[in-house]
């Protein structure tokens, strides 16, 4: 199992198979032929493959609690951990807003969301589902709700770890005491309880119905640090378990996929070499660009080469793979000239004076 800040390779693995499975769900309904060839059972994987998104969370959780191990955490590391958090994430997201709002502008009959300056700024400052307004662009919920997620997450570490300092009389780092974890535990049943129970649509544009997953890549990080956390994970995914048995949620049913894939690579050597591999790995780091780009991107490419190739399932295939290959290329491009010197930049942010140097993307 790799310790400290160490970085767990195997996160960049199931990254690039979150992103992989969202790509899919986007592009099934443009290779109908295709498709229909297919067995069922992998048709039917596919119509689901949204769920990447559910990785995505649970992936945010055990990264951004990783990257606050050894901090202490106050009102000025919370405000320089959101700092670095846009410092390293948002200029990939601005030039991808950017490019959407370009072609908005230029052919806004074609765009299936009217263009606004409030919209805009309500995208640039991710407040697009609170405010009620629609997605420029259909991934961009996810981004937002991140925020929020980060947000509440530093927040209530932030509070853990200010309460146990009262409590001992001592300066503690991020806290392992049994409170915290049966914390987050609660916080996993509350969150999950409320989005089985009939709630207003809008709930749905705030934190509350993903904390249950997000929490849950939280409480895998302190599991596979502290041993006293393993129990409170335990019975937070035992929890979700019977949640799934008495109505299913194949998300639910995901993210402890997720849990468990996480917690077998930290023991399992050759579940780590696997989603360590040196495909998967460089597909990881490259997810996020991947991420933001393919819906635009390899949605585009789909639609000018359409017009050169047959109706047929082969025609199909020969889309799909453009559009994989177009979403690839300009992924990367994106991750090289923007994310990666943003990180770079990012990396110099550091919490606190004590904190060392985050060694995991978040």
């Amino acid at each position: 199992m790799e310790k400290g800040h160490s970085r767990f390779a195997a996160l960049d693995g199931l990254r690039a198979v979150a992103a992989l499975s969202v790509a899919l769900w986007h592009f099934q309904s443009s290779v109908p032929r295709l498709d229909a060839l297919l067995p069922q059972w992998t048709s039917r994987a596919i119509a689901h493959a949204n769920v990447g998104v559910e990785i995505f969370f649970v992936l945010s959780g055990f990264a951004v609690a990783r990257s606050l191990v050894g901090a202490e955490l106050g009102a000025r590391a919370l405000g320089r951990f959101m700092l670095r958090r846009t410092v390293r994430l948002d200029p990939p997201y601005l030039l991808t807003l950017a490019i959407v709002v370009t072609l908005a502008l230029v052919n806004p009959a074609a765009w299936p969301v009217h263009l606004s300056l409030g919209r805009v700024i309500a995208h640039v400052l991710y407040l697009q589902g609170l405010l009620g307004m629609p997605n420029l662009l259909g991934i961009y919920w996810t981004l937002a709700l991140e925020i929020q997620l980060y947000f509440v997450c530093a927040l209530l570490m932030t509070f853990g770890q200010r309460v146990r300092i009262l409590a001992r009389g001592r300066t503690e780092t991020v806290p392992a005491n049994h409170g915290f974890s049966a914390l987050l535990c609660l916080s996993v049943i509350l969150a999950n309880a409320f989005s089985l129970m009939p709630h207003e649509p809008r709930w749905n544009d705030t934190f509350v119905p993903w904390w249950p997953v997000f929490c849950l890549g939280v409480l895998t990080e302190r599991a596979l640090r502290l041993p006293p956390a393993r129990g409170w994970l335990l019975a937070a995914v035992t929890y979700l378990f019977v949640s799934i048995h008495w109505r299913f949620q194949i998300g639910a049913a995901v993210a402890v996929g997720t849990v468990f894939a996480l917690v077998s690579a930290a023991f399992l050597p050759p579940v780590r070499w696997i989603l360590a591999s040196r495909v998967l790995t460089e597909l990881g780091l490259r997810s996020y660009s991947f991420y933001l780009l393919h819906s635009l991107v390899g949605g585009m490419a789909m639609h000018v080469v359409s017009a050169h190739l047959p109706l047929s399932a082969a025609g199909d295939g020969l889309r799909l793979f453009v559009a994989f290959a177009v979403s690839g290329a300009a992924s990367w491009l994106l991750w090289r000239l923007v994310e990666v010197p943003a990180q770079r930049l990012g990396r110099r942010i550091r919490l606190d004076a004590s904190s060392r140097s985050e060694a995991t993307s978040s």
